[in-house]
């Protein structure tokens, strides 16, 4: 039997909604919710903690060469981890630090 694969993108301005509508139509479908938003943080405090950025600029050879050392997974229920950890809501915000990984 064939599985079905979906890919659904949501745009609209912030704040209007777009990531609760996307969770719960996740969750109503039985299919997996991609956080692109804490992915893209996520992967950006990886870069900080391991010397990626030097004076605010991201050294793109450095990202590239720790790539391998990244991994991100998302599972139903709207659950995001990043190398190995479950990722909570406060990579939402502007700020990063290493406690808004569980």
């Amino acid at each position: 039997m064939k599985t079905k694969n979906y890919v659904i993108a949501l745009d609209g301005h912030s704040s209007c909604g777009k990531s609760t509508l996307a969770r719960q139509l996740a969750d109503r479908l039985n299919i997996i919710y991609v956080d692109s938003g804490a992915m893209y943080r996520a992967v950006t405090l990886f870069a900080m903690e391991n010397g990626c950025f030097n004076k605010n600029e991201l050294d793109k050879a450095c990202l590239i060469s720790i790539l391998d050392n990244i991994s991100i997974r998302f599972e139903k229920k709207s659950r995001s981890f990043f190398n190995g950890c479950l990722v909570n809501r406060g990579l939402n915000s502007s700020t990063i630090r290493r406690s808004d990984l569980l």
